[in-house]
């Protein structure tokens, strides 16, 4: 990011994170720890979280994202609290986040 873009409080995106992701099937130890989880990155800076609930019902949150470095920065702005989280995305496109100490895996949908 450039001085003037810091300057001026410009976000850095990864666009390879634009669109919708899912939690990975076969990503039990995630899934376990942090739910069937959906996310939609839109261009825009905003994210769409959601949570699917076992009796059907989905939690969701509006957040705002960007990028700095391997760093996905999250703000939830009707109650401020910016979090940061590790990701990386592989060569086959699977999409890894460390929200705290075990990793979820996350697929992109087509």
């Amino acid at each position: 990011m450039s001085l003037f873009d810091r300057f001026f409080g410009r976000k850095q995106r990864d666009s390879r994170l634009i669109g919708k992701w899912h939690s990975d099937p076969s990503d039990e130890a995630g899934r376990l720890a942090y739910g069937k989880a959906e996310m939609k990155f839109d261009a825009d800076g905003k994210l769409t979280y959601t949570v699917l609930e076992q009796d059907g019902r989905a939690g969701i949150m509006n957040l705002t994202w960007s990028t700095d470095g391997n760093q996905i920065m999250t703000d939830q702005p009707s109650h401020p609290d910016p979090q940061s989280s590790p990701y990386e995305l592989s060569n086959d496109g699977v999409l890894t986040l460390s929200f705290g100490s075990e990793p979820a895996r996350f697929i992109r949908q087509t």
